[in-house]
């Protein structure tokens, strides 16, 4: 058995709708995947159902962006209880915030002669979660830039003219969220952050596992990373953080864990989660 723990869709920045991915999932071979899109589970209800129709365990999951000093930190949930409407709520809050933040990337596009409207983002994430690949698509439709990479190089990357930071949620608020409503933290590729500086706090709010295995991660990271679950008592977990079809080590599937990880992390949910 394996599963893919770290997978987007249109509900987020994916390029494939929910139940498209779930039927890749299914030919790929997986036994079950986690829908993890970016602060949102408007795509899980689908992807649940299609694994269902398909005999492909579909993880309810969530994506979310933390602020933990001067980093964006991402945490994935487990099991979060998708149709409870005290989450959803929050989660609009999001919703309006990633708009917001389209919306001042569009106008500072526009103050350096790159007319771009907020629409023709929203249009690109087709009712999903806005994010900056969404904006990347928008300019390139319009003939602003040649690339995404050109997009992101040029304006919309941490240090372009054009990008606004997120408005993100404290650790605090992020894990008792993720508590609240069922759900198993895990911190996704802790690699590509100053994790260290971190760990400590995450454990006493509650963090049960580390993404050791990620396409962006190194060997010698995963090794630390896992000696580290080993040590501390969290689990070790894997996925392809899967958006689109760019490359081999990317693929739906190419990284994942096996049956035996998803019963440890099942067995940690909160008591008396579903």
């Amino acid at each position: 058995m394996r599963y893919d723990l770290h997978v987007h869709s249109t509900a987020s920045d994916g390029a494939y709708a929910p139940a498209a991915v779930v039927r890749m999932a299914a030919a790929a071979g997986l036994s079950g995947m986690a829908l993890t899109d970016h602060d949102t589970v408007a795509g899980v209800a689908e992807a649940v159902a299609e694994g269902r129709r398909l005999g492909v365990e579909v993880v309810p999951g969530i994506e979310l962006s933390l602020q933990a000093g001067d980093e964006d930190i991402h945490l994935l949930g487990y099991w979060i209880e998708y149709e409870d409407p005290a989450l959803l709520a929050v989660l609009d809050e999001l919703f309006a915030m990633r708009v917001e933040r389209a919306r001042g990337m569009a106008a500072r596009l526009g103050d350096h002669g790159r007319d771009l409207d907020l629409d023709a983002i929203l249009d690109e994430a087709g009712g999903g979660a806005p994010g900056r690949p969404h904006v990347a698509r928008a300019m390139m439709r319009r003939g602003l830039v040649g690339s995404m990479e050109e997009a992101f190089a040029d304006w919309i990357g941490n240090d372009g003219p054009a990008f606004v930071p997120k408005s993100l949620m404290d650790p605090r608020r992020g894990f008792a969220l993720l508590r609240r409503f069922g759900a198993v933290p895990v911190y996704a590729h802790p690699g590509l952050t100053a994790w260290r500086n971190h760990l400590a706090g995450f454990t006493v709010l509650g963090l049960q596992g580390l993404e050791v295995d990620h396409p962006k991660q190194g060997l010698a990271v995963r090794a630390e990373l896992r000696e580290v679950c080993r040590t501390q008592g969290l689990v070790a977990t894997g996925g392809s953080d899967y958006h689109e079809a760019a490359s081999a080590a990317r693929a739906l599937g190419a990284e994942g864990v096996s049956g035996a990880t998803v019963a440890e992390l099942r067995a940690r949910r909160v008591s008396g989660a579903s």
